[in-house]
């Protein structure tokens, strides 16, 4: 193999070692968008958790309530925000379940690709003593001619 191949190849091994770091930190990165995401999830969640509240509390006001339209009017904002909680509910879980399982995908990605480096940094250190010991034989066969003396 000659010297410059062995440059060439060290090259090669070294772009791809550069472009696979970077699909990592794009795959860490897109980790941290949707930690984000998860996040505001999480904050619907919490609304939801306040939407049952204010359910309970108007329940509480049914028990109590006056016959009348004000009894109506509780019922129909006790339906309204248990409809709201359910859609919120709902969604939130189906997006939050979609996230983990790309979690998950990505999770795999990142592993795959951390194996892919360190595959490339060990073909890089042999590409390196290939190269070490090409220019050692060429030193020697210069000094075997007598390029030295």
């Amino acid at each position: 193999m000659s010297l410059s191949s062995i440059i060439g190849e060290i090259s090669t091994i070294e772009e791809n070692i550069r472009s696979n770091k970077k699909l990592l930190n794009d795959y860490k990165s897109r980790l941290r968008e949707i930690n984000y995401v998860i996040t505001i999830y999480r904050n619907v969640a919490g609304n939801i958790s306040e939407y049952n509240g204010k359910i309970n509390q108007i329940n509480v006001q049914i028990n109590y309530a006056i016959k009348g339209g004000n009894e109506e009017e509780i019922v129909d904002t006790l339906v309204s925000l248990k409809e709201k909680s359910y859609d919120e509910d709902y969604y939130s879980s189906y997006a939050i379940s979609n996230l983990r399982t790309e979690i998950s995908n990505i999770g795999l990605k990142i592993d795959e690709i951390k194996g892919k480096i360190r595959s490339l940094e060990i073909n890089l250190s042999y590409a390196r003593e290939r190269y070490i010991r090409k220019l050692a034989e060429i030193e020697n066969n210069k000094y075997q001619r007598g390029y030295y003396e």
